[in-house]
Parts: structure tokens; sequence; C-alpha cells
């Protein structure tokens, strides 16, 4: 109960500052009579961070789900000594996929989060009037999509990367794939899901 306590006293001594500011800077805006200018970036940083934290937490749940998926035939377990109780690694592993999807899936919404003018951008952007001479596409795609879609493949291939990242080592514990001193094993199963 104390450590909860505490807990709400540190978090509201972190937030309360943060929003005085943010309603005092809204009061402004509001009063100047531009309230858009003020809400449309905050909620196109809110919408990134839940749209990317979110599609990357849940990403991440299923694809260290697909490793997981039935008996393990040798479970790596650990005992330090005659009275203390067996640790199985494996199980273990099974319980830490949601918090790490989830600090994962944070740590991507807040990263993503600062693409908020880029979106924006190729949210309004216009056509300038002039063509490109090689490929005959008005500059606005390249001022404005291009820098967009750039920052969605970037995404796409974080995501794929953390993927391969977080999945190698649940196979590595299953005994999905074993390093021998001259070759590498891999399960099919593993191979074709890497």
């Amino acid at each position: 109960m104390r450590l909860a306590t505490v807990a709400l006293l540190v978090l509201a001594l972190l937030l309360v500052p943060s929003a005085a500011e943010l309603i005092t800077t809204y009061w402004w805006f509001q009063e100047l009579g531009l309230t858009p200018i003020f809400t449309r970036p905050l909620l196109t940083k809110i919408a990134l961070f839940v749209g990317a934290g979110g599609s990357t937490a849940l990403f991440l749940l299923g694809n260290l789900a697909f490793p997981q998926r039935g008996v393990v035939p040798g479970p790596i377990v650990f005992q330090f000594g005659a009275a203390t109780r067996q640790v199985d690694v494996t199980g273990f592993l099974k319980r830490l996929s949601r918090p790490v999807a989830l600090v994962l899936g944070t740590l991507a919404g807040l990263g993503l989060t600062g693409s908020w003018e880029t979106l924006l951008l190729w949210q309004e952007g216009a056509p300038v009037g002039t063509s490109d001479p090689v490929f005959a596409r008005d500059l606005g795609w390249y001022l404005f999509s291009l820098p967009a879609l750039s920052v969605g493949l970037g995404f796409v291939r974080s995501l794929i990367t953390l993927g391969l990242i977080t999945a190698i080592p649940v196979y590595a514990m299953r005994g999905d794939i074993v390093v021998l001193p001259r070759h590498l094993r891999i399960e099919p199963s593993a191979g074709n899901h890497l």
C-alpha cells in the first residue's frame, strides 16, 4: 500500500507540471482563436503513438507466440542447489514475451511520434506544378509523399528486424536452432518462420 502511494505521488509530481504547461498552452491558442494549430499536432502524435505502439506489440506477440506453440521436447531447466526449486527457462521465456512486446511497442510508439510533421505534410501536401524531368512526377510527390513512404518502410523494416531478433532466442531455447561445431541445424518449422 505504501509503495503504491509513493508511486502515485511520484507520478503526480512528474505529470502535474507537464499537464499545467499543456493546459496553459492550449488556453493561449484558444484565446488567439488558433486551437487547431495546437490540437492537430498533439492528436497526430497520440495517433502515431497508439497506432505504431499497438501494431508493434500485436505483431511481436503473434511473432513470439508462433515459436512457443506446442510442447518443448527437452526444456532447459536450471537448479542452483539441492534445496532450491528448478527454474524452467523455456517457460520463463513464454511468460516474458508479453512484457517484452509491450515495452518494445511503447518504444516504437515513442520513436514514431517524432514523424508527426512528415505525416501532416503528407496529408496536406499539394502539387507544386513543376514536374521532374526524368520520371515526370510532380515535385510535390518528392516533398510530401516520398518522406512519408520512407518513414512507413522504415517502420516495417524495424518490425521485421525486431521480430527476427526476438524469435531467434526463443527457437534456440526450444532446441529448434542448434549451433554445432561445424554447422548450424535449424528445424524446418523454425526455418520457414524465420
